[in-house]
């Protein structure tokens, strides 16, 4: 990293997909934007804003009494608002979308991130900003240790281009798991097969799943019972760490379950 960052300070915009499941102070910057993903639950559309206006409390009771919700990507709208104006005024932009095979959001905003920039060479916009956008293969939680990262990097002085460069690699240096008490949330989402569902179900276990290389969600393990799985994850992290005392960034997230966290 030490060829990185020789020039000054930059001044350029963060975008982080609503995905990225850490406390939004946490990204309290005028230089950092969020695209919102959506949420309908029954005729209700929410935003996800990060649990600002429906706290994690709420929205995971809605789930526990039955509630499915149903997922959708920011508006193409919000996308060309959050990505044109930077653009505009030769500020450039680098964007981080959560896991392409979790989600269409990367396609749609790598897509939309071209066409603005093609229509304001078309315009004649002198010195449009450069804009890059990242797949991270990876989702919530996972995506926050990047994000936390990028921030304290572009502190510490890399450029846009070396920024992205940066994250191409560094992906594949993020590890994440979690376990989830049923498969049917996976299955109406989409994120896993219905035969793996059926035979977790059968078997009455918890499953065990982690972020493919290539962002997919693959399981790992199963467990017997909600505390082995806790211990399983903790096994895990162990099993994985090459230096315990190597400054590791962990972070441990939960849906609603603080007691367990």
């Amino acid at each position: 990293m030490a060829e990185f960052g020789k020039n000054k300070k930059p001044d350029y915009l963060l975008v982080f997909d609503s995905c990225v499941d850490i406390p939004r102070e946490l990204l309290d910057d005028e230089n950092i934007a969020i695209l919102n993903c959506r949420c309908n639950i029954g005729d209700t559309e929410y935003l996800d804003d990060l649990y600002q206006s429906v706290s994690a409390g709420e929205f995971f009771k809605m789930m526990r009494d039955g509630a499915l919700p149903q997922t959708s990507q920011p508006s193409i709208a919000q996308i060309r608002e959050v990505f044109e104006k930077p653009l505009r005024r030769g500020q450039s932009v680098v964007c981080f979308c959560f896991s392409s095979k979790l989600s269409g959001t990367y396609e749609t905003t790598a897509h939309i991130a071209e066409q603005i920039r093609e229509e304001l060479i078309a315009e004649g916009v002198q010195n449009p900003g450069e804009i890059y956008v990242i797949d991270t293969a990876l989702a919530s939680i996972a995506v926050g240790i990047v994000a936390l990262e990028a921030i304290r990097l572009r502190t510490a002085g890399l450029t846009p281009s070396e920024l992205a460069s940066w994250a191409q690699e560094a992906k594949y240096f993020v590890n994440g798991c979690f376990m989830v008490d049923r498969f049917d949330w996976l299955v109406a989402g989409g994120r896993i097969p219905q035969v793996v569902a059926s035979f977790g179900s059968m078997l009455d276990v918890k499953p065990m799943l982690k972020f493919s290389l290539e962002g997919a969600l693959v399981p790992f393990s199963v467990a017997h019972g909600r505390k082995k799985g806790i211990k399983q994850m903790a096994e895990y992290y162990l099993k994985h760490v090459e230096d315990i005392n190597d400054g590791h960034v962990i972070i441990i997230g939960n849906a609603d379950c603080q007691k367990d966290a």
